[in-house]
């Protein structure tokens, strides 16, 4: 393409440079063209940058595409040679045998029927049988006992094991259930068992529901069992993502201070000796005092502590951050 074959003069400038220099004179006198000038060229290097970086990439992808459906070919080649070959080798595997030839049976002729018997033809009726007399019982014999029932017979039912409160998804450092048992990621936490976590401990368990809970370093947790889900913090820190529920079968968990009710949201609990504390991040919970009865409804982003008589809120948030607002739990 010849530079005068050009739509503009910006466009020449711009591909061989200075061709006339009474126009590139005109060009950096006239603000229109040089403006034009400078955007074709800020876009000429945006694009630049832009196949330089995104080309390679794409054309990676199309060689993936390409091993990968010569590989299904592959595979797919391979699996029916498999099959035809296993069929073949199934029907063949007894090898050939020879034909059977029939036998032709002899055929009886009239003489080498034998001669008719003389004797009576059997009685087809049945022979008479006499009356049977029933003994009577003697007075004087003992009863037999009772035959034991099959049921009797049967061995005890095992008892029903215990319904599965949690499963566990991730652990880290030392985290022990009852009879000291160390648990691992896949353990099933029973209803009714308790969970301790060492200084080094922190364990991500999931709940029939979906609902997930994590806890901290030096908690000591009780799944309880029960018609309903309930947890009982009795030291320690967890945080909880609970999915929504029903009004019938809310989410509790109690600590010696306080109780909450949970019907989907995320907020964390922390217990000393002297308190408790929790804050929530989304949703909707029921926080009371164990003592004095008093409760209050809150709601995302405010924080309440209790001694089990009153309840105050506090402007600090909680140690530590949540697990959820760094990476979204997986299952």
């Amino acid at each position: 393409m010849k530079p005068n074959s050009l739509p503009g003069p910006a466009d020449r400038y711009l591909l061989y440079g200075p061709v006339d220099r009474d126009w590139e004179a005109r060009l950096f006198s006239d603000e229109t063209e040089l403006r034009k000038l400078i955007l074709d060229a800020a876009l000429d290097e945006a694009l630049a940058r832009h196949f330089l970086s995104v080309e390679p990439a794409i054309r990676a992808v199309e060689r993936r595409l390409k091993i990968s459906r010569m590989l299904l070919r592959l595979a797919a080649g391979w699996m029916v040679a498999v099959t035809v070959g296993v069929a073949y080798w199934r029907l063949n595997r007894g090898g050939t045998e020879p034909p059977r030839t029939a036998v032709a049976k002899p055929t009886p002729t009239p003489d080498s029927f034998p001669p008719p018997s003389p004797t009576a033809l059997p009685s087809l009726l049945p022979p008479p049988t006499a009356p049977e007399i029933a003994a009577a019982p003697s007075p004087h014999a003992e009863e037999e006992p009772p035959a034991p029932s099959q049921e009797a017979l049967l061995p005890a039912a095992k008892e029903a094991p215990a319904a599965v409160a949690a499963r566990v998804v991730r652990v880290r450092g030392n985290v022990l259930a009852q009879e000291g048992r160390v648990l691992a990621a896949g353990d099933v936490v029973a209803a009714g068992e308790r969970i301790e976590l060492g200084t080094d401990g922190d364990c991500l368990v999931r709940l029939p529901d979906e609902s997930e809970v994590r806890l901290y370093s030096g908690s000591m947790v009780l799944f309880k069992a029960g018609p309903q889900d309930e947890i009982r913090l009795e030291s320690g820190r967890l945080a909880a993502m609970v999915r929504p529920r029903p009004p019938a079968r809310p989410f509790l968990l109690r600590t010696p201070h306080a109780w909450v009710t949970v019907r989907g949201t995320q907020f964390q609990l922390d217990v000393v000796p002297t308190e408790t504390r929790v804050e929530v991040i989304s949703g909707k919970i029921e926080f009371g005092a164990v003592a004095s009865g008093h409760m209050a409804n809150m709601a995302a982003g405010q924080r309440l502590r209790t001694d089990g008589q009153t309840l105050c809120s506090f402007e600090s948030a909680l140690p530590g951050v949540f697990y959820w607002r760094l990476r979204p739990a997986t299952r």
